[in-house]
């Protein structure tokens, strides 16, 4: 886990509320109480692999959120469709998609921006999270293979998957299509 927090991203958010402190104190509060929800849930699933409620896991990626609104302002737009948020999960597995979502899908589209869409609701015997974007997309089974053969590293989304599997027993579908978006959906049995 201490490897897929990105120093880069600790470095520019304190550089952007730096900026911000001056301008406009309250929202730079805001934005601190956010990084430290986000620090904190890192620094806990460093120490402890316990799962956590969904709504739980929600307080960290909207922290996250909040922090990539005050640098992407009004390019990024997200949509959380809560209907079921009682059951446990793998702590920091929902946000590393958000974060996925908003860095290689929203922010490569400059200027235009997009959507991300929070979605967890449980049917037929199963608690369903998916995390959507209408971002650049890409070929999912290109980077697959880029991966094996050891030419990307695809290492923050395989931990996020191995760990979904192994804790939770899910089942992690994605799909992409260039220039449309990508879909992440995990199936995690009751």
């Amino acid at each position: 886990m201490a490897r897929q927090m990105q120093f880069h991203f600790l470095y520019n958010t304190l550089s952007s509320i730096r900026e911000v402190v001056l301008q406009d104190p309250e929202y730079a509060s805001d934005l601190i109480y956010d990084f430290t929800v986000y620090l904190r849930a890192c620094i806990r699933t460093m120490q402890n692999q316990e799962l956590i409620s969904v709504y739980q896991e929600m307080e960290y990626v909207r922290a996250y959120v909040n922090i990539e609104k005050m640098r992407m302002g009004k390019r990024l737009h997200v949509t959380y469709d809560l209907q079921s948020e009682d059951f446990k999960i793998v702590p920091l597995s929902i946000q590393p998609l958000v974060e996925n979502a908003i860095r290689h899908g929203i922010f490569p589209k400059g200027l235009q921006g997009g959507n991300v869409s929070i979605k967890a609701e449980t049917l037929a015997g199963c608690h369903i999270i998916t995390v959507k974007d209408d971002g650049v997309g890409f070929d999912y089974q290109k980077v697959q293979d880029e991966v094996r053969r050891g030419e990307r590293d695809s290492v923050g989304l395989d931990n996020t998957t191995s760990r979904l599997k192994q804790q939770c027993n899910a089942d992690i579908v994605i799909t992409s299509e260039i220039g449309t978006g990508t879909t992440v959906t995990i199936l995690v049995p009751i």
